[in-house]
């Protein structure tokens, strides 16, 4: 194998790797957010908490 030829190789492997590595870091942000939304979703009060008693007995 001739070194252009390795070399074309090495930076195609390369630059596949950087892309693959971008794409996880990518959907990593995305699940932290998608997480943060979630807790602050789960830590908002209920809309009709607290709005009506239950007088039956």
């Amino acid at each position: 194998m001739d070194i252009a030829a390795l070399s074309m190789g090495m930076s195609n492997a390369s630059l596949s790797q950087s892309v693959s590595i971008a794409l996880t870091k990518k959907t990593m942000d995305m699940a932290q957010q998608n997480a943060n939304q979630m807790v602050q979703m789960l830590q908002a009060p209920h809309p009709t908490l607290g709005k009506s008693i239950d007088v039956k007995g």
